[in-house]
């Protein structure tokens, strides 16, 4: 069976059958409510997407693999936030790949949410428009970023302030954290794709006033 990993128990979920073996399915949630209706039917391409990618793709075992897992970091009791972690190798390919993406979404309202409509100007690229999976760094969110990342190398540093990155967002349930991770770069720049970070302390200190709280910040 995949794993999913609970953080938290406050929305009302339930795990999901696996797609196939060490394939993890989204959970659904459980409460009768419109904006849970819309969620749970916008949970149902993803899976739909991930199953026939796996029949694709695993097509010559054990020389090639899909898995996926599914953590739930950060759930309720106004906000749910979950990341997608595929690994896979497909018959013919240079090397095995690996895919994090987060998913965020308002329990009110049945909403994904777009974290760069949420993040303070400062930390924006000019002239980004908001998008709900990743957002379009300035300097000044680089900065953080670096700040956090200890165990970066200088190439990657390089390479990333000469191409400031898009990151990718979701909740933590610790400290009410926000996780970076730069989802913009090339195959080759993925060993600089370290996830970071950033405690609710960095959050207050750079005004995120429209911070999607839940239970904790």
């Amino acid at each position: 069976m995949a794993a999913i990993g609970f953080r938290e128990a406050r929305a009302d979920l339930i795990t999901s059958p696996d797609l196939a073996d060490g394939v993890a399915a989204l959970p659904r949630l459980t409460a009768p409510s419109p904006a849970a209706a819309r969620i749970n039917a916008d949970f149902a391409a993803p899976d739909a997407d991930a199953a026939k990618f796996g029949a694709d793709c695993n097509t010559d075992p054990p020389r090639s693999f899909h898995e996926r897992f599914i953590s739930v970091t950060f759930a309720g009791p106004a906000y749910l936030s979950l990341l997608d972690r595929t690994s896979f190798y497909c018959p013919g390919a240079a090397h095995p790949n690996y895919v994090a993406a987060p998913l965020t979404y308002d329990l009110a309202s049945g909403d994904e949410v777009y974290w760069q409509a949420l993040f303070p100007s400062v930390l924006l690229a000019r002239g980004s428009q908001p998008q709900p999976d990743a957002v379009k760094a300035s300097p000044t969110l680089v900065a953080l970023y670096f700040a956090h990342a200890t165990a970066m190398d200088a190439e990657c540093r390089v390479e990333l302030v000469r191409f400031p990155p898009s990151f990718a967002v979701w909740r933590d349930a610790d400290e009410g954290a926000m996780v970076l991770m730069q989802a913009s770069h090339p195959r080759v720049m993925r060993s600089c794709a370290d996830a970071v970070t950033l405690p609710l302390t960095i959050q207050r200190a750079q005004n995120f006033d429209s911070w999607p709280s839940g239970h904790a910040g």
